[in-house]
């Protein structure tokens, strides 16, 4: 019975855990830090092979995103994105995809 609680207790900590850090996640910090170099403050640089987001559905960016990450999405920039890209979790590029999406 301990055995089983301590089990359930570490599975309830790791999963707070990992609540925490996606609602420690930033997006606005997050875009201002590692996006706006490239694509500019409100998203609608379009300038050397790099792509404008502005105007795109928080779906649509949500799902470049992954594209990126996995590899199955992007052109010219695409290695840039990938490595960009690559640490984020599932929720994190969503919740970076609403942010873009609103700019």
């Amino acid at each position: 019975m301990n055995k089983i609680l301590i089990a359930f207790s570490a599975m309830f900590c790791l999963l707070s855990f990992n609540l925490a850090l996606a609602a420690d996640f930033n997006a606005a910090e997050t875009y201002t830090t590692s996006c706006h170099g490239c694509h500019g403050l409100d998203g609608s640089i379009s300038a050397s092979g790099i792509e404008s987001f502005k105007g795109k559905s928080a779906a649509d960016l949500e799902k470049m995103l992954v594209g990126y990450q996995d590899g199955t999405y992007g052109g010219q920039g695409k290695m840039v994105m990938t490595g960009l890209v690559k640490p984020f979790s599932a929720e994190e590029l969503k919740a970076l995809g609403e942010y873009m999406a609103k700019m």
